[in-house]
């Protein structure tokens, strides 16, 4: 597993594997820190399980994205995590224009 993961991800090293792994690791814990507190800030806490399950996917992806990036960087795989996002962006710009036509 882990190394057709290196080979789709295009990884040489062990260690930038690892980093990355910590990186997806990292950005979920802080979102889901995050969440808690959004939630609270804005009193989110006794909405209604719909309202949370809509709000929780438009709070957690863009900050999820987020936090891989800044963890990225401060893990030094930066790089990896742009070029991923770029993928995720030109994805959604795709969907975008498919359904707004």
């Amino acid at each position: 597993m882990v190394s057709y993961l290196k080979k789709k991800w295009q990884i040489k090293s062990n260690f930038d594997f690892i980093f990355i792994l910590l990186v997806f690791s990292f950005a979920g814990i802080a979102v889901s820190f995050l969440r808690k507190g959004v939630f609270t800030v804005f009193g989110l806490n006794q909405a209604p399980l719909w309202e949370k399950i809509v709000l929780s996917i438009l709070i957690i992806v863009p900050l999820y994205q987020c936090a891989t990036l800044v963890f990225g960087f401060l893990l030094g795989q930066f790089d990896f995590f742009l070029e991923r996002q770029k993928t995720i962006g030109r994805l959604i710009v795709k969907f975008v224009r498919r359904f707004a036509t």
